[in-house]
């Protein structure tokens, strides 16, 4: 047996609202018409979607996106919020993280779901971000409490007077 790939027909597809969570290697559609595909490879280090965190997070997204808003993604991981934002209607999404795999495995999952275009991930803390970039309509961090409490005021301060965040971790 080929312990290596052999767990892959115990992963379960999940759903979270609209979005369907399917690995690569399932060509299946998703069961309903109204259904987004949402390819995700549940290897490496960021893991699957499947944490509560994670998953709480892609609720609200699923909630309240509307369709054009820009996305702020502090700690973006695997691109997870930022591709599902995207998938969901949001017109673009800024992702930055201090793990120098953040970058290339988010651009990976850009890539596999057709939405490069539109995520722009980078590494790196805030200063990864210029001054001016502000009013974002949508901020999300699934990241640890210590992490945005210290950032909290800069948090405020990227987005919109009338934008809507969701904090998670």
């Amino acid at each position: 047996e080929d312990y290596a790939t052999s767990w892959r027909k115990d992963w379960k597809p999940f759903r979270v609202g609209r979005l369907v969570l399917l690995p690569p290697w399932r060509e299946a559609p998703p069961p309903r018409d109204s259904d987004i595909r949402f390819t995700i490879q549940p290897a490496g280090s960021f893991g699957s979607g499947r944490h509560a965190s994670t998953r709480t997070c892609l609720r609200v997204i699923d909630q309240r996106i509307r369709g054009g808003e820009r996305v702020l993604d502090a700690g973006t991981g695997s691109g997870i919020l930022s591709v599902a934002a995207t998938l969901l209607g949001a017109a673009s999404a800024v992702g930055f993280d201090i793990d120098p795999v953040s970058k290339p495995t988010a651009d990976e999952l850009a890539e596999d779901n057709g939405v490069t275009a539109r995520c722009d991930f980078r590494p790196g803390d805030f200063s990864a971000l210029a001054d001016d970039e502000v009013g974002f309509d949508v901020v999300l961090a699934n990241i640890y409490a210590d992490v945005l409490q210290a950032h909290a005021a800069e948090l405020h301060r990227r987005l919109s007077p009338t934008g809507w965040f969701a904090f998670s971790g």
